[in-house]
């Protein structure tokens, strides 16, 4: 469950060289909606905007109503779990999660005589199951479409949720999403303990050379690729850190930022987003804003802390996640990275 939830939320921030999935490649009049380090490819329409501002595989569809696409891998504990057997349990935790808001099962079928339980081209994604229902969320009735396969070990999921009135309308769109679905290698996180003399005391580089930043973490504790092109680094319990920059077309202050971000959130994550609270500090001698906010699924909550300042014009996110159970444990950890981060 674990693993679950934060590769739902966090495959963004966690660092580390890996195989497969290696560049673009997007089909022809598609564009790829997959954040780094998932052992899947997203592809979508380029009518579709992409989200990956929260580490989640995602995009959406306003044109024609609330149109969204994800995807995620879970892990199981039981390396013996059936697909039959994961899907009845993502039954029962949809039903339970959704109980009050009106659940229906349409269909839970397999691919046999159901084409549109596939996932993507490959032979061994063909035997997927398919789970189609409908719950009502303040007053609009949506239809949630998921498609689940096992791959390698993994339960691969690609989910839908659509307006309901809109459903059949955005068929075409959806197969597109579907046929073109790939599956990959699995991330292989490597690590590595690289200094420099002005890494402080105890910490080690977790930021590529090439960027105009330093991000140092402890050197116990925290697994990171100074070469990967990135700044990441995770825990062992998938706690992660990450820095990511936006350039904006006009001048832009931190809160600016932080309101056309939480808009992206809510549009996505609806009432699964909850606002947590804000805080002013200081990072690299600026000015900055530690927002916190908690993101569920089912009875499992990830917990972030994105701290956001600009300098020289470019907005800088440094984004702490976690389980929530396990925010606490980082805290320390992550308010010394901030303080030790600084512009070169």
């Amino acid at each position: 469950m674990i693993k679950r939830i934060v590769a739902i939320l966090l495959a963004l921030l966690m660092c580390g060289a890996f195989v497969g999935c290696a560049g673009d490649g997007a089909p022809d009049g598609m564009k790829d909606a997959t954040t780094a380090g998932q052992p899947f490819k997203l592809y979508v329409p380029d009518t579709w905007s992409v989200n990956t501002v929260s580490g989640v595989s995602s995009a959406y569809l306003s044109s024609l109503g609330y149109v969204s696409v994800s995807a995620r891998y879970h892990t199981p504990e039981n390396p013996e779990m059936t697909l039959d057997e994961y899907v009845t349990l993502r039954k029962n935790e949809l039903a339970a999660e959704l109980a009050d808001k009106g659940f229906a099962l349409v269909t839970a079928e397999n691919a046999e005589g159901n084409e549109g339980a596939s996932l993507g081209k490959e032979a061994n994604l063909q035997d997927a199951r398919q789970i189609v229902f409908t719950a009502t969320v303040d007053e609009v009735s949506y239809t949630f479409r998921q498609i689940i396969a096992k791959y390698k070990g993994d339960f691969i999921i690609l989910a839908f949720t659509v307006s309901t009135d809109i459903y059949d309308s955005i068929s075409e769109d959806m197969e597109k999403i579907r046929e073109e679905f790939v599956c990959c290698d699995k991330p292989e996180y490597t690590g590595d303990n690289v200094t420099d003399k002005k890494t402080p005391e105890g910490m080690k580089i977790a930021s590529s050379n090439n960027l105009e930043y330093r991000l140092y973490v402890p050197m116990d504790g925290w697994t990171c690729d100074s070469t990967s092109g990135k700044a990441e680094a995770h825990a062992a319990d998938n706690s992660s850190v990450t820095v990511t920059s936006y350039s904006p077309s006009v001048s832009m202050t931190a809160r600016e930022y932080w309101a056309m971000a939480e808009g992206e959130y809510k549009n996505t994550f609806g009432d699964k987003y909850e606002y947590v609270g804000e805080s002013e500090r200081k990072v690299a001698e600026r000015d900055a804003v530690s927002y916190t906010y908690v993101i569920s699924y089912g009875n499992e909550r990830v917990k972030i802390m994105q701290t956001v300042l600009v300098y020289n014009g470019v907005v800088y996110s440094i984004t702490y996640s976690a389980l929530e159970a396990n925010f606490d444990a980082h805290t320390a950890d992550v308010n010394k990275m901030l303080d030790v981060f600084i512009f070169r």
